[in-house]
């Protein structure tokens, strides 16, 4: 009959990182006619 079960061992070491995934799409190409007019200070 075999005895009772040891105590657990210490953790193993860390894995090599994974493989780089998939690129995304494309988003899409425009201009910046949605961002805002520069701020300038007055008179510049």
């Amino acid at each position: 009959m075999p005895g009772d079960a040891g105590s657990a061992g210490v953790p193993g070491n860390p894995g090599a990182p994974g493989l780089r995934g998939e690129m995304g799409v494309a988003g899409k190409a425009g201009s910046c006619d949605h961002c805002p007019p520069p701020r300038t200070a007055p008179g510049y």
